[in-house]
């Protein structure tokens, strides 16, 4: 595994002086054989987009490219600056909030559209709470969290 990190290395470097970006970067494998790539730059959100669609097309190509050029599967996890980990606590946060509200007002509330990844976090996070109940809505990119109460009210 030592040598795919360094020629992932080497990858790295060769697409991000082509892209004209300037980051500085580490590349480390994790517990669960996850090869982590922490990027810092300047100015991220260039590369981290609106709600990190952005961050998550530039994971998805720098894996195209990574298991490509070293030929087996890798699991490649592109943060920048942190973004993953605040984005992570946020809507926890957010989640946590808006639960506490739901109970208290005995009405549901709906959380703005997420990708699948965030959806999931969202729903283990309120998972062990026994006063409200999450369900997922909407279709594609609407698609959200319904926070509700966890009695059987008719709405």
């Amino acid at each position: 595994m030592e040598k795919i990190i360094k020629d992932i290395q080497k990858i790295v470097e060769k697409f991000f002086q082509k892209a004209t970006f300037d980051v500085s970067y580490q590349v480390e494998l994790d517990e669960d054989n996850i090869v982590k790539l922490a990027l810092e730059m300047d100015e991220p959100q260039i590369l981290i987009g609106e709600r990190g669609s952005t961050l998550a097309e530039l994971q998805r190509l720098l894996g195209n490219i990574v298991r490509k050029q070293v030929g087996q599967p890798v699991l490649l996890d592109v943060d920048i600056n942190g973004y993953k980990q605040k984005r992570h606590e946020y809507l926890c946060n957010l989640a946590n909030n808006i639960a506490d509200r739901v109970s208290l007002v005995k009405r549901p509330e709906a959380l703005f559209p997420m990708n699948s990844y965030e959806r999931r976090l969202v729903h283990t996070e309120l998972a062990n709470r026994a006063d409200i109940k999450t369900e997922s809505e909407g279709e594609g990119e609407e698609r959200r969290i319904l926070i509700k109460p966890a009695q059987n009210i008719n709405y």
